[in-house]
């Protein structure tokens, strides 16, 4: 059975083995760096404890059966919810409608006033560029290795109320 958890932001420390694994698993499939040693480990504890000082950044624990399958961090800012990371274990990907899910869970939290979606990804990583191009988004921007991407919050809630 599949559910989600807020993170208590002073939690952090007690999923970063975890949720480090599955992002570095991930990552492992397009981008060959320092992403899933001690070393990389320690940078990412220490950017993401700093982006979750920030009051409006959320980070959801996606769980299974008690286990951490993914997470999910999230931000609310110039009226555009903005997903700022979102990992899933592979053997759970494409599965069980996670995203449709989540967003379920989340949408209470969200302001009526939403205008825009947002993301960003590396440009090796085909497989989201795909997820998030179903969702509605569309490249407005560019760096050296990611992808900017924004839709209509309108037309990604035409997506979610499908269902």
């Amino acid at each position: 059975m599949i559910h989600f958890e807020m993170l208590k932001k002073e939690d952090l420390g007690l999923y970063t083995d975890r949720i480090f694994a599955i992002m570095a698993e991930n990552m492992s499939a397009y981008v060959k760096s320092e992403a899933g040693t001690e070393a990389g480990k320690a940078i990412w504890a220490a950017e993401t404890a700093e982006a979750l000082s920030c009051r409006s950044r959320r980070l959801v624990l996606i769980k299974a059966d008690g286990e951490i399958i993914g997470f999910f961090l999230y931000d609310v800012r110039e009226r555009a919810l903005v997903i700022e990371d979102m990992q899933i274990a592979p053997e759970w990907q494409g599965k069980s409608n996670i995203f449709w899910m989540l967003f379920n869970f989340i949408s209470p939290e969200l302001p009526e006033t939403l205008l825009h979606i947002r993301a960003k990804t590396k440009k090796k990583n085909a497989k989201a560029d795909g997820v998030i191009r179903h969702l509605g988004m569309s490249v407005v921007g560019e760096t050296e290795a990611s992808y900017l991407y924004e839709g209509k919050f309108s037309d990604f809630l035409r997506w979610f109320n499908r269902k």
